[in-house]
């Protein structure tokens, strides 16, 4: 899917979206409407772990050359149990789903956050609770009640 954002010169831009995540979109225009700069996204790509690794992280940014970046996000979580006293993965579920949507709403936040500051800061971290307490409202007034 493709989604079109205008820069502050009213320039259009084009955020390519994994379909998976079609339902982002709003987020998106929730977060330019906050001044972020989301206009340097040139993807929103999903991807999961296999079953013989561990998650390390919900979502990363990568900055592209051209200073466009790339937002990659979990799209499918592990599913844990414990089996002879060991914590291992044995299915996924999607990210869409129950808690994982909150997850993937916090992983958003998150990394658009770094648009406008690359650095862990406090200043990006003020940006990031913005961020979510707009996507949290949207999400309500959306219909998502919880899981």
């Amino acid at each position: 899917m493709i989604k079109h954002v205008k820069d502050d010169s009213g320039r259009t831009h084009e955020i390519e979206i994994d379909d998976d995540f079609y339902y982002l979109s709003p987020y998106i225009l929730a977060a330019k409407k906050l001044g972020v700069p989301v206009w340097r996204i040139s993807r929103i790509i999903g991807y999961k772990v296999s079953l013989d690794k561990m998650e390390r992280q919900q979502a990363s940014i990568t900055q592209e050359s051209n200073k466009k970046v790339t937002i990659s996000i979990l799209k499918e979580c592990q599913i844990l149990r414990k089996k002879k006293g060991k914590i291992e993965a044995y299915d996924w579920d999607y990210a869409d789903a129950g808690s994982n949507f909150e997850n993937t709403l916090n992983s958003l936040a998150h990394e658009i956050s770094h648009l406008g500051y690359w650095e862990h800061s406090a200043d990006r971290f003020i940006c990031e609770t913005k961020l979510m307490v707009s996507f949290s409202r949207l999400a309500k007034k959306l219909g998502y009640m919880g899981y």
